[in-house]
């Protein structure tokens, strides 16, 4: 395995990662974070930056603290 190192206002687009490989990394984030990506942002072409992904997770980190969460049914 290959060490990538990118600053957070670094292009995404110079960095090789294909589609598939960004489906693994947001599903990866959403388990971290316990978040949910709109599917229409499944793309790495939705983000210039990781500064721009990280801000994605903080408005989806955000967005679902203001959500109430239902309780269990029984």
């Amino acid at each position: 395995d290959e060490e990538l190192t990118i600053g957070d206002r670094e292009p995404l687009e110079s960095v090789d990662i294909n589609s598939i490989a960004f489906i693994k990394i947001a599903i990866a984030i959403e388990d971290e974070f316990q978040v949910h990506f709109d599917n229409t942002m499944l793309s790495i072409k939705k983000f210039a930056s990781l500064y721009d992904l990280g801000a994605y997770i903080e408005s989806l980190m955000q967005a679902s603290k203001t959500t109430p969460v239902p309780p269990p049914q029984q």
